[in-house]
This record gives C-alpha cells, structure tokens and sequence, in this order.
C-alpha cells in the first residue's frame, strides 16, 4: 500500500522522536530519569524525575486494547492526566452494542491514527465487518507495524472495503476526520444529512464551530467516549500504585478542577492546582 508524501513527512516527525526517546531510556545510569511507554498511542511516554521523585504520566491510557502501558513507579509527586475530569465513562465494549443496531447507516468519524485502530480492531474481534474504512485509517496500520514495541499485539491490516458504495446500505462506516471538518465524513454527511436511517457517532473531543460539535448540538449526533484517557476508575488505580504525597492535575477543563480537589482529597491524596504563571518549590513542600 503507498503512502502519501503528506503522510512520510508525520512518520518522520515520530520517528525522530522516537529514535531520541529509545536512546534515552537506554542511558539510566547517565541521567537520572526514567521513561515508559503510556499507552496512548505509539511515541507516549511517561516520565520519571528520580531525583526529586516526580512523575509526569503524559497522556495515558492504562488499559488501552492496543497500546503498550508500562507500569508507574512510585513517585512523591504525580502530575497525572485529568483529560475526563472524575467521570465515570461506559466499557468500550458497549459502543460495539450501539454500533451493531440494524436498520441504520452507523457512521464513526475518527483520527486517522489513535481510536481508529483500536475501534476497528476491536469490531473486527467480534466478527462486526464494516461496509467502509477509510484507506487514511488503513495506512495508519501500516505505520503502526513500524513501531511493533509499542503495540500489545501483532496484526497484519485488516482486510477491509476501502470503496465507500455507491448506494451506501445499512452497516457501519469509519471515516475521516474525527471532527468532520474534512474527508470522508464530511462526504459522507453530504450525501445522508437528511436520512434518519443514519446515525453519527462521534468518539472524541469535537471542538466548537466543527460540524461535528454542531450535529451534536442539534440532536443529530450521539457522543460516546472512546477512553483514551483515565476515567475516575484508572485515576484511582493509578494513585494507588504511584502512592504520591502530592498531586497535580493536568489537561483538564478549569470547571472540573475543584471537583478533582474534592476527589482526590476524599481518597486521601494531597492536591496542589496551581495558577498559570505559579511556580511550585518542590523542597519547600513537607
């Protein structure tokens, strides 16, 4: 399968960082931290500060169905991934029970490398055949196998319907982008926006102004999370297992920072949510 110019120069950016990262974690003994593959996707990393025992999760998934988690060490302060605020969000398992409806045109605009490649590997666990895939998604596959430590299984890509039909008959279609700002889901759209036998499902962030955020604003969308961040469930496991004295938030809305206040204090856990601009004197703190 050959891959666009446009496509070579993203792989390019990876795998320089990718590259400086492995010779990085190869040199413990050198400098004094220590790095692990976070489970978000394929260049993730969690950090280690030994020194002043700080940990840095980055963006991190711990029970992602494809990407490589290495367990967190202990760390005095955590400065962990809040993306989901202390939502509880539903199994993934239960998108395939939304996707699997009969009598409708399923269409789930996605990135082209992340939850696209988990959610088609996981239909395709459970025998749920797409009518489409977008080829952008295929090809994130074929970059992926490039990167095989990163990932928890082998796999060969998919063998997949790339030609979006002319007729479009009931099934489940994965398109492009995850917001619908371009691509096959905005095609598709195009073509279906006045057909209530189909129904979008949108996965992830969709920001303001996007058709995406606009369908589901107007009642035409449904939003299911695919977690690619902790929820409040993988928040608790995760100061469980780091135990820190200290934590800190991150990547997350201002509004839910009082209410990550409250969570993790009632778990027993000090919080610091400092101000933009604020500098925290780690020695200073008991």
């Amino acid at each position: 399968m050959k891959i666009s110019g446009k496509f070579l120069l993203n792989e390019g950016r990876y795998k320089s960082f990718l590259e400086r990262s492995l010779v990085f974690r190869e040199r413990p003994d050198d400098v004094k931290v220590n790095l692990g593959k976070s489970g978000h996707t394929v260049g993730s990393q969690w950090i280690f500060l030994r020194d002043i025992s700080f940990l840095y999760t980055g963006d991190v998934a711990i029970d992602s169905p494809l990407y490589t988690f290495d367990a967190l060490p202990k760390a005095r302060f955590l400065l962990v991934d809040t993306a989901y605020g202390i939502k509880k969000l539903e199994k993934r398992e239960e998108l395939l029970n939304i996707v699997d409806a009969k009598n409708k045109r399923v269409i789930l605009p996605l990135p082209r490398i992340g939850r696209s490649q988990e959610i088609l590997m996981e239909l395709l666990k459970n025998e749920i055949i797409p009518v489409f895939v977008d080829e952008k998604i295929l090809k994130g596959f074929e970059f992926l196998r490039r990167y095989r430590g990163w990932l928890k299984t082998d796999f060969d890509p998919p063998d997949v319907s790339t030609n979006l039909p002319e007729k479009m008959p009931y099934g489940i279609y994965l398109t492009t982008d995850g917001m619908m700002t371009s691509g096959s889901s905005v095609e598709i759209y195009k073509k279906l926006k006045d057909d209530e036998d189909t129904l979008f499902i949108m996965t992830g962030y969709t920001e303001e102004g996007t058709l995406g955020r606009r369908l589901l604003e107007e009642g035409r969308a449904i939003s299911f999370t695919w977690k690619i961040h902790p929820d409040a469930e993988d928040l608790l496991k995760i100061v469980e297992t780091v135990e820190p004295d200290v934590i800190i938030p991150f990547h997350s809305d201002r509004g839910d920072l009082e209410k990550l206040k409250e969570f993790f204090r009632k778990n027993g856990f000090e919080v610091l949510i400092p101000e933009q601009g604020e500098y925290i004197d780690m020695e200073a703190i008991p």
